[in-house]
């Protein structure tokens, strides 16, 4: 729903935020990729990759970017996200929301969804942002660290 799709695009910006925060003066850096998906499943993604600076030699670099992906879902790292943090993460989404919609390509993708899928993510999107709430944001990442499916590749370069 519009209401589910608000919360994982806040709650992907949070994620990525408390990451890169995480590591800072460790030696490493975070990329972290969210997306939502229709077909063939209603799924929310996220992927972490964590990389050294290059020319930066981080001792145990593998199991330090366990460590900081595992906390940032744990309890205590969930109850550090705060509402100003949600709030900032709200107004950049509306900001860019109001971007997007003056593209023609935008209003195509969504009269395309709205018709074949059933979906409206259009209609009433800012009140939905708005509405999303640090607990909403919370419980979506806790969500993925409980039921989700976590894959670690490590490989080093």
């Amino acid at each position: 729903t519009i209401d589910n799709y608000a919360v994982a695009d806040v709650a992907g910006m949070v994620l990525k935020k408390r990451l890169s925060s995480a590591l800072v003066g460790s030696g490493m850096y975070a990329k972290v990729y969210y997306d939502t998906k229709i077909n063939p499943h209603e799924r929310f993604n996220v992927m972490i990759v964590l990389e050294e600076v290059p020319g930066a030699e981080v001792p145990d670099a593998e199991e330090m970017a366990r460590k900081t992906v595992h906390e940032a879902f744990e309890n205590e790292g969930l109850s550090a996200i705060t509402d100003a943090q949600v709030d900032a993460c709200k107004m950049w989404l509306k900001h860019n929301n109001d971007v997007r919609t003056k593209s023609p390509d935008y209003w195509v993708n969504a009269i395309l969804l709205r018709y074949l899928e059933g979906k409206d993510f259009t209609t009433g999107y800012d009140n939905k942002i708005d509405e999303v709430s640090a607990e909403d944001v919370r419980a979506l990442l806790k969500s993925l660290d409980e039921a989700g499916k976590v894959e670690y590749i490590i490989r080093r370069k």
